[in-house]
């Protein structure tokens, strides 16, 4: 008993010397919590990292109780506190700096920060995180991408958006979600209002086609939409109301459990527009949409893996026409990162999505039923291999997809694509990127990196069965197409970095690829009279781009924090391209072929910061030279944007003026002939104010959002307003 009772006291005099320091970091403006943030002891090995609502937990000796800790972010500036005086901090708010920190490197275990682009060559690269549009007035992830000076928004009447990067056309991107390919085998587009904005961590938006990672259809750049996984809070709910009688509740939930964390969201939203000089509601447009997401990971010191599901129901009704448009997109995920047996830090992705859409449309005395039902199976890995100076990232991707399209026409004097299609794509990729560190530890200029890759892709389609849509015409078409072609690319980038100074410059050129789609293969124009077989070729690209970014702050207390200073030329050099018309009333996209088009342009941007970045301005600037606007319909050569931020106190105000020059498009009429559309420059301003208020353990918030608010001259295509002005409301909360 005398034992005992000697280890019973040696047990509570041995946690009375502990100390438990806990906290939470937030940003001084937005008051929003900071995520991996290291938190240390000075002059120790004793240290831990915040979590994703930036929350920390640090065991320390009663001896260190005199002692300080030391707060670090890449993106923010240091902080030291005394031990003593962290138990009376509420929250902790770090000030933003305007230049990344250099040397920081988060310390705990999570997830890697580090964005999968930036193992690729360099290229024009901006991020926009959730903090700038998820309680903003946003329906979609086409309204928040459009804010870019490079991107270009369409909508069509059902509802559906699309954009284009860098003047190109909407199939010259690639979309990816978490990684996972988007684009149909069909067209090559992806429809972003199939996407639910609320579970988004981030948008990363790629410029340029010289990728190796990513490789073909990314001849204007790559989209990677990258949902959350872990979340800041236990349960969250929002609703959004405002014109078109738009009603749009949000859900999410999110539980960690250890190592394994649980997220899911819920999105309701409905609209209802009308036409220009309409009133009734039996001759409106209606739109509805029902979205769900999950995800479920497991990290630990070895190996990260995450499963996810989303899953998208979009309807559509225009009474007045008698159209409809009901579409389905599925898609489920499996990532791993970490060893394989002896194989280490290896990532694997798999995954598998589902796209189907049924379109209906009377017009005039022609109709259209169209069931379109898309598939794609996906599987790729990829292995780092490093050695002092030198990095070698190889990788194989492979992808399944298999199209199936029905469909039905009455009295449409047209020369198109055949009723039915079935096509099966089996598409290889294997790259391999190989990096040097020339120059690495310099006292201003840090590292010159040498790189060059090489990419092999090869396609086989494969056309199960085909009916010639028209009596009197049989399309000359294969029913096996095989294509092969490899690509290389080199780059240079040299970056320096002192306290008050960081510079970066990139050069790179290289060639891509983009395989003829489904509809490609099976339209031809009616003026043409080449060989359809020369049709068949893939269109290639050739591209030149140089970019440079400098950094500047101010290591004094002023006004002006600093400023941020980007610019990038380019050239695309097209062989075969593929040009689009459409047909007035109808929905089908028609293509020919040009031997050669190009496009290059300057891209540029200029942001000051004010008060410890709690004010921000930001001038963007993209300017295109476009050879041939036939291969390019509806770009404008000149896009310019203002946006004002103020962030104080959790109050936040962005006004976004943007500037776009006339845009130029070809329709194809029922008689065959080409005729030119002109859409006018359009200018006007969006307005966003927000507020969040912490009460405790529970958070609200409320945003106002109004866009279009200039009185602009209204444009109308087929009947619909499509540069009105809007507001909407949006009041949610969490905790």
């Amino acid at each position: 008993m005398k034992y005992l009772m000697i280890i019973l006291m040696m047990v509570v005099n041995d946690l009375a010397a502990q100390i438990k320091l806990s906290g939470m970091v937030i940003d001084s403006n937005t008051k929003r919590p900071i995520s991996n943030v290291n938190v240390f002891l000075a002059e120790s090995d004793i240290g831990t990292t915040t979590d994703v609502s930036g929350k920390f937990i640090l065991d320390l000796a009663a001896t260190q109780r005199q002692g300080h800790i030391i707060l670090q972010h890449i993106s923010y500036k240091p902080r030291t506190i005394q031990v003593d005086s962290l138990p009376s901090i509420k929250m902790i708010e770090l000030i933003p700096r305007v230049i990344p920190l250099s040397g920081v490197e988060v310390v705990g275990v999570g997830e890697n920060r580090q964005l999968e682009i930036q193992r690729d060559l360099p290229m024009r690269i901006s991020v926009l995180n959730s903090e700038t549009y998820d309680i903003r007035g946003y329906a979609d992830v086409g309204d928040v991408l459009k804010t870019d000076s490079g991107i270009q928004i369409n909508e069509e009447m059902s509802g559906k958006k699309s954009i284009s990067l860098r003047a190109g056309n909407s199939d010259d991107l690639l979309f990816l979600y978490d990684g996972v390919r988007l684009n149909s085998p069909f067209d090559n587009s992806f429809d972003l209002s199939v996407i639910n904005l609320d579970p988004i961590e981030r948008l990363e938006i790629i410029k340029g086609s010289n990728t190796t990672i990513y490789g073909p259809e990314a001849f204007s750049g790559v989209i990677n939409i990258k949902p959350q996984n872990i979340g800041d809070h236990l349960l969250r709910a929002k609703y959004r109301t405002g014109v078109y009688n738009t009603q749009d509740i949000g859900l999410s939930l999110y539980k960690s459990y250890g190592a394994l964390s649980a997220f899911y969201a819920y999105k309701n939203a409905a609209y209802e527009r009308q036409f220009e000089g309409e009133s009734l509601s039996d001759r409106s447009l209606e739109n509805e949409g029902l979205h769900q997401y999950a995800n479920l990971s497991y990290t630990s010191d070895k190996r990260r893996c995450s499963l996810l599901v989303s899953d998208s129901d979009l309807g559509y009704e225009n009474h007045r026409d008698s159209e409809s448009d009901d579409r389905n997109h599925k898609i489920g995920a499996f990532h791993f990162t970490g060893n394989v047996g002896p194989v280490r830090d290896i990532h694997i992705l798999t995954s598998l999505t589902d796209y189907k859409e049924k379109f209906k449309i009377s017009y005039l005395s022609n109709a259209i039923e169209r069931k379109i039902a898309d598939q794609s199976i996906q599987f790729s890995a990829d292995k780092t291999f490093s050695k002092e100076n030198f990095t070698l990232l190889t990788g194989y991707q492979f992808e399944r997809k298999n199209a199936d399209i029905q469909e039905n026409r009455s009295a449409l004097n047209l020369i198109t694509q055949p009723q039915t299609a079935k096509i099966e794509r089996l598409h290889h990729g294997a790259f391999a990127l190989a990096k040097i560190n020339a120059v690495a530890g310099g006292p201003f200029w840090q590292n010159l990196l040498l790189e060059a890759s090489l990419r092999h892709d090869s396609v086989n389609d494969i056309v199960d069965s085909l009916q010639a849509g028209m009596k009197d015409s049989e399309l000359p078409l294969s029913q096996e197409n095989n294509w092969s072609k490899t690509h290389w690319k080199i780059s240079t980038s040299l970056d320096g970095y002192r306290n008050d100074l960081a510079f970066l410059f990139f050069l790179n050129y290289g060639g891509n690829t983009k395989f003829p789609t489904l509809i490609q293969q099976l339209s031809r124009a009616p003026s043409s009279e080449d060989d359809a077989s020369e049709k068949m070729h893939p269109e290639t690209l050739s591209s030149l781009e140089l970019g440079m970014d400098i950094f500047k702050e101010s290591l004094q207390t002023q006004t002006i924090d600093g400023w941020h200073l980007e610019a990038s030329f380019f050239r695309n050099y097209y062989e075969n391209k593929f040009i689009p018309y459409s047909a007035p009333g109808s929905p089908i996209l028609f293509y020919d072929n040009i031997p050669i088009a190009e496009i290059f342009g300057v891209e540029g941007g200029f942001t000051l910061h004010f008060y410890q970045k709690k004010m921000n301005l930001k001038l963007g600037i993209s300017r295109y030279n476009i050879s041939d606007k036939l291969a390019f319909p509806f770009k404008s050569d000149l896009k310019q944007t203002i946006d004002w931020r103020v962030e104080h106190a959790g109050f936040s105000f962005i006004l976004h003026w943007f500037n776009e020059s006339e845009q130029i498009g070809w329709l194809r009429t029922f008689d065959g002939q080409r005729a030119s559309v002109t859409l006018p420059a359009f200018s006007n301003i969006d307005l966003h104010c927000s507020k969040l208020v912490r009460i405790y353990k529970l958070q609200f918030f409320v945003n106002l959002s109004g866009m279009n608010l200039l009185n602009s001259p209204k444009a109308v295509l087929q009947g619909l307003s499509i540069r009105d002005r809007r507001a909407f409301l949006t009041a949610g909360f969490q905790f």
